[in-house]
């Protein structure tokens, strides 16, 4: 055991006392040091408890025993009561913050785990006497029969969702990780557990069809949300809190922060506008009505109020006036997961995108993050494009040879599908429509 004294930065006086543990396994000297700002006193009655300490873990021979015996000296932990320690663990600094609602729901799962220990460990009420054996046999539970306080009131099993079960099982793990210091735990106990495998519904992209739907039955709140949604791949919080600051019509663009990464990335999106989209932004910008910030006012502020507002004009809208189905069945959930949604314009926007040619990279360059749905969606229009640009040459090429019927099949095959193409080339737009419309019924 030694003491000596130093000098802080700050012109603090402080003492390190330091305890020679002993060898462990390999023959290594172990030793511990703790600091103190107090008094030569306090520090060597610290002295005399690391003493104590040292005798109790003589016979350990692993870094991990004698870490478990000592941290009670080693740092300045106290007993941290399960109830009490989401609220602390809220205190500690993160790299991202959670909305009220968020943080309610995983108070909500760490509280289902205090209930849970509450009822088969209650001799322990703190968080430094929690082992990987309760961990894992409440994870256990948890996959079997779901939140234990709704199986102990319905004495209902409910099977939850992958992404449930991993998101209780992340909120629980983030506290013992923000609580490590104050706890003196040498491992979080649920550090050690396999998370499932995340099964979900990836949203659709719209049809052709759907789109016209939609534009011609959206009213002038929604209209433009879809319109610069389709657009730009913004999703439903970037649009309805767009700035006017933020687009750049001298530079044809969109310069925007997007809700979901500037907090972290910072990262501006350069979103660039087709005519059609400056037009109507130019509009709505110059708006005498709307003096404000935002270029739509309204959803802005139902958004900042309560963003499940614009979610449920949007659902309602394509359920209801659309008539569209909107969720789907998937295997290993309980519930109907929604896949058809405002979310869905990102990924038909990278359908698109695909169906044009337009590079992956600047696709993500404007979408920032793509889904493995959306990928794959402007991945099969790439190939789509490029397997008929390969076969037409290959028919080019055997129209060259005269014994093959190519060429007179091409002209001669259904007379009637070539007619129709002609007839719709000068025939009036209102025509189009109404034959489109019975060839849509009848598909």
């Amino acid at each position: 055991m030694s003491i000596t004294s130093f000098t802080a930065p700050d012109g603090r006086l402080g003492y390190r006392i330091r305890a020679n543990i002993g060898k462990d396994n390999n023959g290594r000297y172990i030793s511990k040091c703790r600091t103190t700002y107090g008094t030569a006193r306090q520090a060597q009655e610290i002295e005399k408890q690391m003493k104590a300490a040292a005798e109790r873990v003589k016979n350990c021979r692993t870094e991990a025993e004698i870490y478990a015996k000592m941290r009670s000296v080693m740092v300045n932990a106290s007993p941290v009561p399960l109830k009490k320690a989401f609220d602390k663990a809220m205190t500690k600094p993160t790299s991202r913050s959670s909305s009220e609602v968020r943080t309610n729901t995983k108070r909500g799962c760490w509280m289902d785990f205090v209930e849970w220990m509450t009822e088969y460990a209650p001799l322990i009420n703190h968080m430094q006497d929690v082992t990987s054996v309760h961990a894992e046999n409440y994870i256990a539970f948890l996959r079997k029969n779901g939140s234990y306080c709704r199986f102990r009131d319905t004495k209902m099993p409910i099977k939850l969702s992958n992404d449930t079960l991993n998101f209780y099982h992340q909120t629980i793990e983030q506290v013992f990780n923000l609580l490590k210091n104050e706890t003196g735990m040498h491992e979080n106990p649920f550090g050690d557990i396999v998370k499932l495998p995340a099964k979900h519904a990836e949203r659709d992209a719209y049809t052709e069809g759907q789109l016209n739907t939609i534009f011609l039955k959206a009213d002038p709140y929604l209209h433009p949300l879809f319109f610069i949604g389709l657009f730009t791949g913004l999703s439903e919080g970037d649009i309805c809190t767009l700035l006017k600051s933020e687009i750049n019509f001298a530079h044809h663009h969109i310069y925007r922060k997007r809700n979901k990464t500037k907090g972290t990335s910072g990262r501006i999106s350069a979103i660039p506008m087709l005519p059609v989209l400056e037009d109507l932004l130019k509009e709505l910008v110059s708006d005498a009505s709307n003096p404000g910030d935002y270029v739509l006012p309204q959803q802005a502020e139902d958004y900042l109020h309560d963003r499940s507002i614009v979610s449920r004009k949007v659902k309602n809208f394509l359920e209801i006036d659309c008539d569209f189905d909107t969720r789907r069945k998937i295997e290993g959930r309980s519930r109907a997961q929604s896949t058809l949604d405002f979310h869905s314009l990102r990924h038909t926007f990278c359908s698109i995108a695909g169906t044009v040619g337009i590079p992956l990279t600047v696709v993500k360059s404007i979408v920032g993050h793509m889904t493995t749905r959306m990928t794959e969606l402007y991945s099969r229009h790439v190939e789509e494009q490029e397997r008929l640009h390969w076969i037409q040459l290959f028919g080019d090429r055997l129209k060259s040879l005269p014994n093959l019927p190519v060429a007179r099949m091409e002209t001669d095959a259904e007379p009637e599908r070539a007619e129709l193409i002609e007839a719709a080339k000068s025939a009036d737009i209102e025509t189009v429509r109404r034959v489109l419309a019975i060839l849509r019924e009848s598909a």
